[in-house]
């Protein structure tokens, strides 16, 4: 069984959020932000960090769910929290839900072989590989608002 660029996208997974080439590390910026900070709006943005973290567990949910099969479908209020609602969210827990989303996400990667990479996600969708490098990509831009958001902030 095969598992060498399997075993690499786990690698970047980790990446995101620890030690990168953006050298953006996640785990210590969440480390650092408190609630108050996660939940300032800056003029210009539309988002909080706080949002953009809900909005990262919910694309590593949607990936892991399709991994599985299943295509789960999220309503726009549950991939981007409204204003009105981020306020249902403690910080937290959020944090919390972001650290274990990954692990369910790479969990879920470890049951693959490189062979797999190349089936689609599930039926009518790009292939494993392909949503795989797109929920990186699509995270790094995602950590960097943070970054920039948080840097403004503190």
């Amino acid at each position: 069984m095969e598992r060498i660029e399997t075993e690499r996208i786990i690698d970047q997974i980790e990446r995101l959020y620890g030690e990168n080439w953006a050298e953006v590390n996640l785990q210590q910026i969440l480390d650092e932000i408190t609630e108050p900070m996660a939940n300032s709006k800056l003029p210009g943005l539309k988002n909080t960090i706080h949002q953009i973290a809900r909005h990262i567990i919910a694309d590593v949910l949607v990936v892991t769910k399709r991994l599985q099969g299943i295509n789960l479908q999220l309503k726009p209020e549950e991939y981007w929290i409204p204003d009105d609602k981020i306020g249902n969210f403690n910080w937290s827990e959020t944090k919390r839900e972001l650290m274990e989303s990954k692990t369910a996400l790479i969990n879920q990667l470890q049951r693959l072989k490189d062979a797999d990479l190349d089936n689609q996600i599930i039926k009518d969708y790009s292939t494993i590989y392909v949503t795989l490098h797109g929920h990186i990509q699509h995270s790094y831009y995602h950590i960097g608002q943070i970054s920039v958001i948080y840097k403004s902030v503190r």
